[in-house]
């Protein structure tokens, strides 16, 4: 389907109510830390498998996040633990 027809497609859809509902995003914040902490064990599983750690670039994440407002926000603190953990098992 090419693009215009998708448009057209959605529009259509739209116009006649079938997306009536209201269909919104809230952050779910019930424990931000487990995030953090997923982070963290696979940082640990990386290192135990090799000592080759991945690169998540915090910077763009944290950009990402605040021009999705905060939708990323789970995904930031997984890369916070991941770093943060990293920098404590990287070889000096």
């Amino acid at each position: 389907m090419r693009l215009k027809q998708l448009h057209d497609y959605v529009k259509q859809n739209y116009e006649d109510g079938q997306f009536a509902q209201n269909y919104s995003y809230e952050a779910n914040q019930a424990n931000p830390a487990s995030d953090f902490w997923m982070g963290q064990q696979q940082a640990r599983r990386d290192f135990q498998n090799g000592g080759r750690f991945k690169f998540y670039p915090l910077l763009l994440v944290k950009i990402a996040n605040w021009l999705t407002l905060k939708r990323l926000t789970e995904v930031k603190n997984f890369v916070e633990g991941y770093n943060c953990e990293k920098r404590k098992l990287a070889p000096k």
